[in-house]
């Protein structure tokens, strides 16, 4: 394995277990679903790749690209006291972010993730879904 993935493979462990200590609510031994979302996440950004690669941008060149805009979007991020709706709201009215969140809605994205965690739940607390 080369180092860079083993790197990733640790840090994501890490991550995983340090995100995995959250508590979806503050019932004790209610663990959160949100760490096992990182395959999500990572078919998110297979899904840009494969769009840059489709549009003609060299394959090496995109992994690039969405691994650096990904790590800033995560930055910006980390320290959003109450919630990420400022960062939603924070994109130019009427601009390129802002249609593509609008669509995405529409087609009930993000309504989706919602009930893909609701369904995860329960198995991740050992009960029958």
């Amino acid at each position: 394995m080369p180092a860079r993935r083993a790197d990733t493979t640790a840090a994501t462990r890490v991550l995983y277990h340090r995100a995995h200590s959250l508590r979806v609510t503050e019932r004790a031994n209610h663990p959160s679903p949100l760490p096992l979302s990182v395959g999500d996440f990572y078919a998110h950004l297979r899904c840009a790749h494969q769009w840059l690669v489709t549009n003609g941008i060299d394959a090496g060149t995109a992994s690039t690209a969405v691994g650096s805009y990904f790590a800033t979007f995560n930055a910006a991020s980390e320290h959003a006291p109450a919630g990420f709706d400022d960062l939603v709201a924070e994109q130019t009215p009427g601009g390129m972010n802002e249609q593509v969140i609008g669509q995405l809605t529409e087609m009930g994205n993000y309504d989706n993730v919602k009930a893909a965690l609701d369904k995860l739940l329960p198995r991740l607390l050992g009960k029958p879904s």
